[in-house]
């Protein structure tokens, strides 16, 4: 049953692969320390060292006013943060989870309050329109001048009527406007009063001396394109959802009202309550609830596993865990055949257990409880049965001869209730971890090589992961630009759903990999990787912000993810080489090194690879006598002035219409949505976000209202990945409207 169900994964295309406890997940203890920063060479982003003052950095016993990047620590990144990290803390020291470096001048540490940005022009406009909005059924007002909508009646001015309903898209105190970048910009230069913010994209760009080494080394003058970008990132606050279960009867009256009460001999004659919630050694030949009885094979061979294991593990009770589950897959097999019959199965699997428990011998019950306590991470009752199995948990919690089963089958109840369904029975790394009230140590990846380990609790989320590599590396306040993605390499990395439970996904890749040996197939190990996923300017006093992008920009630049040309890529090699080897001089083996690790196959072809290092040479002698930020600055800065930087493609088919072709691809960015040429990625169309006054999708396709609440085209387009660019639609417009999520 457990291969049938394995199968039915496979079958359905999940995208899984291995992942090897002994290297990427292993069980851990709850009192042991995890190992938070690890390097295999390269970039070694993590140290508990902290990092030397500039001028003290060598490379290679040349000397030189910086440290090359791989041998150095990040710099924000105290010894005393990486010494413990638990995946879910309840009792973290807030103020040793700060930043070490400050990002405003008298920051106190705490979250400052700030206002609602407000993006709307002066109001004395003469002509406004008066529409409903069709969600709330409220008036709102716009004003097809300024392109500004709002609920407030304005004031002195004409007011026109207009029987049309549209969508108001307002977020604190407006909606976006035209030019609504230059707008924040001067916003805050004005009317902020902080000095201490230096945004990357400003006047005095530190760019500037790079774009004059550029046009003497290529012979051309290249102007940048760069929007001045608001960065008052807020962070967003993130809970667990609480339940409320239905308070009912008794058992003894759920059991009448959902049993089979009628089962007892050939004649079947009624039975009593007490006889069918009683522990028999026995199995049962009918389910027991009359909801089950569809799938009446499947609920007698349940119990006849459950009862295996129960009476079993009496003889062995005195082995390690860890050893009986390798021995006996009983545990992993009954998971697996309740979520192969998961609608039938997913009360009767938690009657049959708690049926065991009554009456049963206490080492027989205690065993029972194992069994409770796995599922309780894997499949959701109905709230009706969820009240019963938490009274179970609260009678049984003071008996030391179940150790803290109870309390932890409670808590997961209350995680799995409102959570994902899963994809994969769990692992025996899981299974141990939820017996033992461990963890199990995941490696997050932050580049080729380094990664951080974090401590995962059963039912822990994606996005809880995501956060807590965030607080690790002090950019908590920037937790929501950021998200994890998985792959076997960097190439094809895909975002994770966030409410997806991170052991989950490590059984879907075990699972994978066992199938992949089955069957001789080599694909790769996968892994879990830390990426940013909004883009927008930022204040370059963050200096965790800024090297976290710039290892973003680097990765982009690895896979090629940007069209760019031959000098753009020979321009940051250089820039690159500066932040890691400062002005002493690379060797030739180190200077291929660097171009083979830091650029895609097809740029390094035929004659490339000797011109390219011809101009590098060149580049490198124009660059000197600064410091290793003031380089990554100005490579922030290059590949922000590219109007594609930041955007997020997704492969859609056109419908209805013959200028974007049969196929494009969307790419939504900081600057709005593009459509592409998925041949030349070159620019089809711009859709600023301010012309999206709304959109709608549905499993398979997507529509944008494009214009104004007035005048609007419809844009359809077919694809399966319309509820991702929903979702980050809504976070850049939410984002830039004020509004936090």
């Amino acid at each position: 049953m457990s291969s049938s169900y394995v199968s039915n994964m496979t079958r359905k295309g999940s995208r899984t692969n291995l992942l090897q406890f002994s290297d990427s997940s292993r069980e851990v203890s709850g009192s042991e320390r995890s190992s938070v920063l690890s390097s295999h060479g390269g970039y070694s982003l993590l140290s508990s060292t902290s990092m030397r003052s500039e001028g003290s950095g060598s490379s290679s016993g040349r000397k030189t006013d910086h440290q090359p990047l791989g041998k150095t620590s990040i710099p924000w990144l105290n010894s005393g943060d990486v010494s413990e990290l638990n995946a879910v803390p309840e009792d973290v020291n807030e103020e040793r989870m700060k930043p070490t470096y400050v990002i405003r001048n008298g920051y106190s540490g705490q979250e400052e309050a700030h206002p609602p940005r407000k993006l709307m022009k002066d109001q004395n406009q003469e002509i406004w329109y008066e529409i409903r909005d069709s969600k709330s059924k409220k008036l709102f007002y716009f004003n097809e001048t300024t392109q500004v909508s709002q609920w407030k009646k304005p004031q002195n001015v004409t007011i026109i009527p207009i029987n049309q309903k549209g969508v108001a898209i307002i977020r604190g105190n407006g909606v976006i406007e035209k030019e609504y970048l230059n707008a924040c910009s001067k916003m805050v230069a004005k009317g902020s009063g902080n000095g201490s913010l230096t945004y990357l994209n400003e006047e005095g760009h530190v760019i500037d001396p790079v774009k004059h080494a550029q046009s003497i080394v290529f012979g051309e003058s290249v102007t940048s394109e760069t929007s001045p970008i608001d960065s008052d990132m807020s962070p967003s606050t993130m809970g667990l959802r609480e339940i409320s279960p239905v308070v009912g009867s008794s058992y003894d009256s759920y059991v009448r009202s959902h049993f089979v009460m009628y089962r007892r001999g050939i004649f079947r004659g009624k039975t009593t309550v007490d006889r069918v919630t009683s522990f028999k050694s026995t199995p049962i030949k009918l389910p027991l609830l009359t909801y089950a009885l569809s799938a009446k094979k499947e609920a007698v061979a349940l119990n006849t596993e459950i009862l295996n294991y129960v009476t079993l593990m009496c003889e062995r009770s005195t082995q390690p865990i860890r050893q009986l589950l390798i021995e006996h897959r009983e545990i992993p097999l009954i998971v697996a055949m309740a979520m192969d019959s998961y609608q039938h199965l997913r009360n009767e699997v938690y009657c049959q257990v708690m049926k065991v428990m009554r009456g049963s011998p206490e080492l027989i019950a205690s065993n029972a409880w194992n069994i409770m306590a796995v599922l309780a991470g894997c499949i959701a009752p109905t709230e009706e049965l969820l009240f019963h199995i938490q009274q179970v948990c609260y009678n049984s919690r003071s008996n030391r001869n179940y150790r803290s089963l109870p309390l932890t089958t409670n808590e997961l109840l209350k995680k799995t209730m409102v959570a994902k369904r899963r994809d994969a029975i769990p692992t025996n790394a899981e299974i141990c971890a939820i017996l033992t009230n461990s963890t199990v140590a995941t490696r997050v990846y932050l580049d080729k090589k380094s990664f951080v380990t974090i401590r995962v609790k059963p039912t822990m989320t994606v996005r809880e992961l995501s956060n807590q590599v965030a607080l690790l590396l002090h950019i908590g306040k920037n937790a929501r630009f950021f998200c994890i993605y998985e792959g076997t390499s960097e190439a094809d990395e895909v975002m994770v759903d966030g409410d997806t439970q991170v052991l989950d996904r490590l059984a879907v890749w075990q699972h994978r990999f066992e199938y992949n040996q089955r069957n001789s197939i080599d694909e790769g190990t996968y892994r879990f990787a830390f990426r940013a996923r909004l883009f927008f300017d930022i204040d370059k006093s963050d200096r965790p912000l800024l090297w976290m992008l710039f290892l973003q920009a680097l990765h982009d630049m690895r896979i090629g993810h940007y069209p760019c040309t031959q000098m753009d890529v020979i321009t940051l090699l250089a820039l690159g080489l500066k932040v890691r080897f400062g002005d002493a001089e690379p060797t030739e083996e180190e200077l291929e090194q660097y171009i083979q690790e830091n650029t895609p196959a097809e740029r390094r072809t035929g004659r490339e690879l000797p011109f390219m290092k011809t101009k590098l040479r060149e580049f490198l002698q124009k660059l000197r006598g600064k410091s290793s930020e003031w380089y990554v600055c100005a490579y922030m800065e290059y590949v922000m002035s590219w109007q594609l930087y930041g955007t997020v493609l997704f492969p859609v088919e056109p419908v209805g219409r013959n200028d974007l072709g049969k196929a494009c691809l969307l790419a939504v960015g900081m600057h709005g949505v593009f459509a592409l040429d998925p041949a030349t990625q070159g620019l089809l169309r711009l859709i600023p976000f301010d012309a999206i006054p709304s959109w709608a999708y549905t499993s398979n396709t997507l529509v944008l209202s494009v214009g104004t609440f007035v005048q609007q085209e419809k844009m359809l387009f077919r694809t399966n990945q319309a509820k991702e660019i929903n979702l980050l639609l809504r976070q850049y417009v939410d984002y830039l409207s004020g509004g936090v999520e």
